[in-house]
């Protein structure tokens, strides 16, 4: 007998699990691994997606850091008479408090990638691009960060200080002059989260077994597994 009765069904794995040092909650095929870091902070170490293989297999799939980039990015581009018309003033713009992160700009051309500026984000937002680079509107950047993360043998988690390949950055308006750039998803834990694919989950009596842990599921709270009483209104009688 399996912890889940066999076949996968609509949401069996959903739950909280622990193991020694790490905390896996699942919820609708996604998976959110992470542990406690202490004072009330918990990091994320990865989210991912889960794909039944067998009845007792689950792969994990979690995106590369530059799927997560691509699949969040925005571009803003505008004219402003207040700034030079013959160059572009390109703003970058990250959810970020607490760490550094250094921002390489790069001029394309067919055959290599050449550092055209770095700035230190977030004392540094801004790059200025003259027009008369080769690429002319062609360009691509890049972000790598000094900071140290978690690491744990153990688990060979995988924390890329940098982002290559490079990222587009093109302004298709001949007359843009301001180019905005937002990335919605680096944030101060985005260097931390390791990237997972195609790996594999055994599903067990005990558990959740994953690179060598034993994850069990956290017991439900006994009030909150009992049916919950009916609010009803007091009888009520007379008195002659």
């Amino acid at each position: 007998m399996s912890l889940f009765g066999g076949a996968l069904m609509p949401g069996p794995l959903d739950g909280v699990y622990h193991s020694e040092y790490l905390t896996m909650n699942i919820c609708d095929s996604l998976a959110t691994i992470s542990f406690y870091e202490g004072h009330g902070i918990t990091y994320t170490i990865a989210v991912c997606t889960l794909t039944q293989e067998t009845d007792d297999f689950i792969r994990l799939d979690s995106p590369s850091p530059s799927d997560r980039v691509m699949n969040c990015i925005q571009f803003e581009e505008s004219f402003s008479a207040d700034c030079d018309p013959d160059s572009v003033y390109v703003t970058f713009d990250f959810p970020v408090r607490n760490e550094e992160y250094l921002i390489t700009v790069c001029d394309n051309d067919t055959t290599s990638f050449n550092t055209y500026k770095e700035i230190k984000y977030p004392k540094q937002k801004t790059v200025v691009i003259p027009r008369f680079i080769p690429s002319q509107n062609h360009f691509s950047w890049g972000i790598s960060t000094e900071g140290s993360f978690y690491y744990e043998d153990m688990l060979h988690i995988y924390l890329p200080k940098w982002l290559w390949p490079v990222f587009p950055l093109r302004y298709r308006n001949h007359k843009t002059n301001v180019l905005h750039v937002t990335v919605s998803c680096i944030d101060d834990q985005f260097f931390g989260q390791t990237w997972i694919q195609g790996e594999y989950m055994k599903v067990c009596d005990e558990g959740l077994l994953w690179r060598g842990q034993l994850f069990k599921r956290e017991e439900k709270k006994e009030e909150d597994r009992l049916p919950q009483p009916l609010v009803t209104i007091p009888e009520t009688r007379n008195h002659l």
